[in-house]
């Protein structure tokens, strides 16, 4: 059954039980007969059943609502957190570029270095209003861990006072570490892209 049809049976269910009752009672009466009081009866219960599934609607309904509501506050705040990590890796690769580009420029290293100690000193991925799991409490701590290391680092390297015009791995332990550490974060931002979007894609159905 599909997830339309099986959705749909459930919110005519109340309209199913009603219509099958009624059909029963009239089929009841017409062959077999009944007294007045009997009858009488018979409207009496057929009322009480049309109440109680009315309110069996509404309560669905609401619940229905409330979880609506609830799963789009969570998938908004997973889409939020995706931005968020995703800023953390532009600024990390745009370091991890200058080493590709060769002997990275001491000034420019510097100038990076500023906007990831500034970036990433503070990130915090909000988990407050979303159902976390293991998994996803451990993909958003590694990201949180590795930007504190990545901003902690570009700190000291920015406290050197002479540091090579020209920056290459092995001429500068800071320059190293800052590079072990950006490719550790961005490594830790694909993983949690993939622990977010599977977990939205939970959500929406």
């Amino acid at each position: 059954m599909s997830e339309v049809t099986s959705e749909g049976y459930r919110r005519n269910l109340p309209a199913f039980i009603a219509v099958s009752f009624l059909a029963g009672s009239i089929v009841t009466w017409t062959l077999l007969g009944a007294e007045a009081g009997s009858r009488a009866d018979w409207v009496a219960a057929f009322g009480t059943w049309v109440i109680g599934i009315a309110a069996c609607t509404l309560t669905y309904r609401e619940g229905k609502a409330q979880r609506d509501a609830k799963y789009a506050a969570q998938t908004r705040q997973l889409r939020v957190m995706s931005l968020q990590a995703g800023s953390l890796k532009r600024f990390a690769g745009r370091f991890l570029e200058l080493d590709k580009e060769g002997n990275a420029g001491r000034n420019a290293a510097r100038i990076v270095a500023i906007a990831i100690e500034s970036r990433c000193g503070g990130i915090k991925l909000d988990l407050t209003n979303v159902d976390a799991d293991s998994e996803l409490e451990a993909a958003a701590g590694k990201v949180e861990f590795w930007a504190f290391a990545l901003s902690a680092v570009a700190t000291e390297f920015l406290a050197l006072e002479n540091p090579p015009k020209r920056l290459a791995r092995g001429n500068c332990i800071h320059y190293d570490w800052m590079l072990d550490n950006a490719a550790r974060l961005c490594d830790g931002v694909d993983a949690l892209a993939g622990v977010i979007a599977t977990r939205i894609e939970s959500v929406i159905k």
